[in-house]
């Protein structure tokens, strides 16, 4: 994994309210929180996969790694979905379940966009924490 200063951006794969996501030279994607988020999405998905149980863990896309600031952060590359193939069966926690927060990673449906509070709430995280930036992100990630 090259550090955040060599990666090497190709194109624009989406632009949402609070990032965007590139496709990264080596074939991941980089979700790049506008300025104004300070890195929250970022932060509260980073959280997220860390205390997320197995169960859970295997219908969230992996994050690969994260500036310490949170305004960068590289996933796996997942491809786009159609609507009818979103999960019909996933956790009642899960409440932003639109297609374009799906994508395929090889054969399996993952969710990609899973930065939504009910899923914090499940988790019992602090969301406090997860939006305040001088927390380092090392932190949120302490059980």
């Amino acid at each position: 994994m090259p550090l955040f200063n060599e990666l090497k951006l190709h194109k624009v794969l989406g632009c949402g309210k609070t990032r965007s996501v590139w496709l990264t030279s080596d074939k991941n994607a980089l979700k790049l929180s506008h300025i104004f988020h300070n890195g929250t999405t970022n932060r509260m998905e980073w959280a997220i996969w860390h205390h997320a149980e197995p169960e859970l863990k295997k219908i969230l896309v992996p994050p690969i790694s994260i500036h310490e600031n949170g305004i960068y952060m590289v996933v796996t590359l997942g491809e786009p979905i159609k609507r009818n193939e979103v999960p019909k069966i996933f956790p009642s926690f899960i409440t932003d379940s639109k297609s374009s927060n799906w994508v395929r990673v090889g054969n399996k449906i993952l969710l990609a966009d899973y930065a939504q509070g009910g899923i914090v709430t499940h988790l019992g995280l602090d969301s406090k924490k997860l939006h305040d930036e001088t927390i380092p992100v090392e932190e949120l990630c302490r059980k």
